[in-house]
């Protein structure tokens, strides 16, 4: 869904994209020099392939193996290990800790054959704990403070969105300036936990026009993010070497969902399936089947398995059969969230994001 504040910001980029080049414009902003000792890396201890891993992002970056290696260094011996014990108190950092904590995550999902150049991860984050660090170490930044900004990805939670500009070639993954960041509630009712959202951008929103903001570098990013969105409602460029990993609930289980609670709702008024355009789809009941269709299209698969065996689960105290696609598509999706769980993950699912365990798992997994 898109808001119509968020038509008129883009359109304002788009008019006015011609007068910007972004390329003639972006000043040089190095890194204070890293000085790790790469070998007190635990991961790349224990894990020989992330090496290899690794290097593939060096094609696509600014940023040497060498600087990688020890960024994700940084994180994990003085970032991570403050950061996930809630009895500590919050550690401070800046730009370079951040991007040390960006680059860690991304070895994560190395780890679990996730990675991505471009796409989302989320990782259970029950407290906020990593969205909290990353405003406060980047809330006074010189190069671009963190800013509230607005975004369609998971609008479905109506939570505040922050973004925060980078150099290209920074950032894990191709061409990205910008890092889309945001904490998700958990939910009760399915049992799961909060979770830190993030996606590595093209280029952000950041807000040119209010003081503190105003150059001609955030004017230019704003209408390349502008651009970028609206190349995007008609193509999608496929990523070399890794598969995107998008949180859109695959088209496939979208079709094969309504398939499967039409044929529940068919089952249970005990008409055939052709049937159901003689019958009230849309009524004000909250387990209408077009209802519970939204609703789950919009949170994607943790919420689908929660209908999906609340359906069959009451079609067999009822004595109903024939709910094979029903049935088939809830054992692939259990899959998915059985996965994700085996490494400790306890958040929702919505799509194909990279789901990440708690940075406290991660550190007892390095031990």
């Amino acid at each position: 869904m898109v808001y119509n504040k968020d038509i008129q910001l883009l359109t304002v980029g788009f008019i006015m994209n011609p007068f910007s080049s972004l390329k003639d414009i972006v000043p040089s902003h190095h890194l204070h020099h890293l000085d790790f000792n790469a070998d007190d890396s635990a991961l790349y201890k224990n894990n020989p392939h992330l090496k290899r891993e690794m290097e593939k992002y060096c094609q696509y970056c600014g940023v040497s193996h060498d600087e990688i290696k020890q960024f994700i260094t940084m994180a994990e011996n003085e970032i991570v290990p403050q950061l996930s014990d809630e009895t500590k108190p919050m550690p401070t950092g800046d730009r370079e800790t951040v991007l040390a904590l960006m680059w860690y995550l991304t070895a994560q999902t190395c780890l679990t054959k996730e990675q991505h150049l471009r796409g989302a991860m989320r990782i259970e984050d029950e407290t906020g704990r990593i969205v909290k660090y990353m405003e406060e170490s980047l809330k006074d930044d010189p190069y671009c403070p963190v800013y509230h900004r607005i975004s369609t990805h998971m609008n479905e939670y109506g939570v505040v969105n922050n973004g925060v500009e980078f150099e290209e070639g920074q950032l894990p993954g191709q061409n990205k300036k910008n890092i889309l960041f945001m904490y998700l509630p958990g939910n009760e009712k399915l049992h799961t936990h909060g979770t830190t959202y993030i996606k590595f951008e093209d280029a952000g929103l950041p807000p040119f026009w209010k003081s503190g903001f105003r150059s001609y570098e955030n004017f230019a990013r704003f209408n390349e993010h502008a651009i970028n969105y609206l190349k995007s409602r008609v193509e999608y460029e496929q990523t070399p070497d890794y598969q995107a990993r998008r949180e859109n609930v695959p088209q496939s289980y979208r079709q094969r969902f309504d398939t499967a609670i039409k044929q529940i709702y068919a089952a249970k008024a005990r008409l055939p399936l052709d049937s159901l355009q003689d019958l009230d789809l849309e009524n004000e009941n909250e387990n209408a089947p077009t209802k519970i269709l939204k609703e789950a299209s919009r949170f994607g698969i943790s919420r689908m398995i929660h209908v999906l065996e609340k359906e069959i689960r009451d079609s067999a105290n009822r004595e109903i059969d024939g709910l094979t696609e029903a049935k088939q598509l809830l054992q692939e999706l259990k899959q998915r969230e059985e996965e994700a769980r085996l490494r400790g993950y306890r958040g929702d699912i919505k799509g194909s994001e990279a789901v990440l365990p708690s940075l406290k798992n991660m550190v007892q997994g390095q031990q």
